[in-house]
């Protein structure tokens, strides 16, 4: 059975971050929700590589890394790329520390999804082998002509019409 590895990209990953913002220190946690968003925006594993290069992308995933949510995770407040004060090291930091959460959910579903299907066609293998090995004889046998009531033509009691039947 031919066998696939993903490497993972890091053994740890820090569910938070801390970015200078100016005098201020905005604290950062990658929690489910924030994942899946973000993995929305992206939609796939190839653009999620390209979150630090592509600038729109960027400034979206700034704007739902930093923007104020209520409780159901609703955007009450809306983060101004403009506003910020970070220097573009720390802010290309907080984008890679987000791509590599993203990166890492899209790598580990993917090996999740493959040993799903080498399972998969390991039982099909299995069931066609057994399948192939077992013999049965024509009386065991049931085919499709057999379920199918096959339609008679006969003469009506007077002789004039054929009619009809299923048997």
């Amino acid at each position: 059975m031919e066998q696939w590895f993903f490497l993972n990209m890091r053994t740890t990953m820090d569910s938070s971050f801390k970015l200078q913002n100016g005098n201020e220190v905005v604290h950062i946690t990658m929690t489910f929700g924030l994942l899946n968003t973000l993995c929305v925006l992206v939609g796939e594993i190839e653009p999620a590589s390209l979150m630090v290069m592509d600038h729109n992308l960027r400034k979206e995933v700034l704007i739902e890394v930093l923007s104020e949510r209520d409780e159901n995770g609703e955007i009450t407040k809306p983060f101004n790329v403009f506003a910020l004060k970070a220097t573009p090291q720390n802010v290309a930091d907080l984008i890679s520390w987000a791509q590599d959460h993203v990166l890492d959910f899209f790598m580990k579903e993917s090996q999740r999804a493959v040993n799903k299907l080498l399972k998969a066609k390991g039982a099909v293998d299995e069931l066609k082998s057994s399948l192939a090995g077992s013999e049965s004889s024509p009386s065991e046998t049931l085919s499709a002509s057999s379920l199918t009531p096959s339609p008679q033509i006969s003469e009506n009691s007077t002789g004039d019409t054929p009619s009809t039947t299923l048997e």
